[in-house]
């Protein structure tokens, strides 16, 4: 039995194409002759990966979009990205140095129109992402695809020189922070707000909708209507999308159990949908069932990685306060549905 397309999350009709996690015009420059060296890294939380080819699944989201909507509908918006990408891949690492951007020098006198449909390119790129993961599509995005004002989504620019902890940047690494929202144990999905980004050069961009808590570093939002708009610059080690510290929302990734410390790193798309495949515990739950249900899950968190941490270990140590912060640490955004 042949499967029916989900819905384009754009328009409704049947999603029958897959709109790049980065544009062609991007791997294009990412290599030269595709050769074993000569291949570009995507950079994700399960590391660093080669992309094999410019078909290669790594670079592709799922059928989400209708091909009308994926071309024409929506052409405008990759055309506006293509020239932002261009400008900031021939600044280099120059740009590191710039505190502004003059949106004129990207897009000539019609800077206006090349800037909203820059908006609303990233605005597509976090949509596909929302659906992808099959998370809880904000009603209110679709109509940031051709307001005048797609706020509440919007977007910031700010320099940066590396990427997870490392100094490369530029040309050849491939860079999408994870998309990150409120997950409601509840109803059991991920809903807005919203917050997330991708490396464009030297640049982070970080894109959100209704999320209105900012990093210290973030620059301006663009304003379609403004001709200059401020460049932040990120702080090495500070709070960032790339080890799921959100604005508003940092905290520290060390729990103490007994007297010891336990760093939890950031967990793998795979072993977070495992966790959350665990029975959850419930305030209807009788006392027992609700502690055996947060030892296990705690157990599925630090097993991994601490292998002596064993269910028993956590039963006699661990307390109810420690159960939460450790959700807290893995899923900083949590509804309180």
């Amino acid at each position: 039995m042949t499967a029916v397309p989900r819905p384009c999350w754009i328009c409704g009709d049947p999603a029958d194409s897959r709109e790049h996690k980065f544009k062609q015009s991007d791997l294009a420059q990412s290599s030269k002759t595709w050769s074993r060296g000569d291949q570009p890294y995507y950079v994700d939380v399960e590391g660093w990966r080669r992309i094999q080819g410019p078909g290669s699944e790594l670079v592709k989201f799922g059928k989400v979009l209708c091909y009308a909507c994926n071309t024409t509908r929506t052409q405008p918006f990759d055309r506006a990205y293509e020239r932002f990408a261009e400008w900031i891949n021939k600044k280099g690492q120059s740009l590191m140095a710039e505190t502004r951007i003059d949106f004129i020098e990207v897009y000539g006198a019609d800077f206006q129109s090349g800037t909203a449909n820059l908006v609303r390119y990233f605005a597509k790129h976090l949509g596909c992402r929302i659906a992808s993961e099959n998370y809880t599509m904000p009603p209110g995005l679709v109509a940031s695809l051709t307001a005048a004002d797609a706020r509440p989504f919007e977007v910031t620019l700010a320099r940066n020189s590396e990427i997870a902890g490392h100094s490369v940047r530029g040309i050849g690494m491939l860079h999408n922070f994870p998309t990150l929202g409120y997950y409601s144990p509840t109803i059991k999905e991920v809903h807005g707000p919203f917050i997330s980004g991708m490396t464009v050069g030297y640049l982070d961009v970080i894109y959100r909708y209704d999320y209105p808590q900012r990093y210290v570093w973030e620059g301006d939002p663009i304003q379609p209507a403004q001709q200059i708009v401020r460049l932040g610059e990120y702080i090495s080690g500070a709070p960032h999308p790339s080890n799921e510290m959100v604005p508003g929302h940092e905290v520290s990734r060390r729990i103490t159990i007994r007297g010891v410390d336990y760093d939890i790193p950031v967990l793998t798309p795979k072993h977070i949908q495992y966790l959350l495949s665990l029975k959850q515990p419930t305030p209807e739950m009788p006392r027992a069932q609700n502690i055996q249900a947060r030892v296990k899950i705690a157990h599925a968190i630090l097993s991994p990685f601490y292998p002596d941490v064993t269910e028993d270990f956590l039963e006699d140590n661990l307390t109810l306060a420690d159960t939460d912060r450790l959700w807290r640490i893995v899923f900083p955004l949590i509804a309180a549905s």
